[in-house]
């Protein structure tokens, strides 16, 4: 559970990461600036952060449509028989 809410975290922020490493790469942001007001000001924050979340849900709808059995499937929990753990199954 941890790593898909990771996976799903890291996927909202993508956009906004590559967007500030292109600005570093080109130059028109630096480390050190000492004008990061007026640089925070002009980036795009709202399309950056509609894209992640475009591509949280195009991740949510792709694991759902990908994953389980059908509908005429029966799932079988995981147990323990003689000691050891049965993984969980789909029959």
């Amino acid at each position: 559970m941890l790593r898909a809410t990771i996976l799903h975290l890291l996927l909202l922020i993508a956009p906004t990461l590559l967007f500030f490493i292109y600005l570093l790469i080109t130059r028109k942001i630096s480390l050190s600036s000492e004008k990061r007001s007026e640089i925070s000001k002009s980036i795009p924050w709202v399309p950056l952060i509609s894209l992640g979340a475009i591509l949280v849900i195009a991740s949510l709808v792709a694991i759902s449509l990908s994953g389980g059995g059908g509908p005429d499937q029966t799932y079988n929990p995981p147990f323990i028989e003689d000691g050891k753990v049965v993984p969980a199954s789909i029959e």
